[in-house]
């Protein structure tokens, strides 16, 4: 969804960092925006355009040991049709 706003709202999501804290806002898990990476003038298959990445480390809650998952995330949204 912040790709998609990077590409089609300059007013909300007109910088990457303004990108990242929409996502951060966004996602409703209450991530901090530095979970979040945005970047404009990649590459989209074949296509230039807007992306959004996301990578959380989380702790697991298992006994007797010390456990921990990176959860990663990404989205792509095109600047143009050709």
């Amino acid at each position: 969804m912040a790709a998609r706003c990077m590409t089609n709202n300059a007013t909300v999501c007109g910088t990457t960092s303004e990108a990242q804290s929409y996502a951060a806002n966004r996602s409703g898990a209450g991530f901090a925006s530095t979970v979040f990476t945005a970047t404009s003038s990649a590459t989209c298959g074949t296509v230039t355009g807007n992306q959004v990445s996301a990578s959380y480390k989380m702790n697991l809650l298992i006994p007797f040991g010390k456990y921990s998952v990176t959860l990663t995330a990404q989205a792509c949204y095109p600047t143009n049709s050709t």
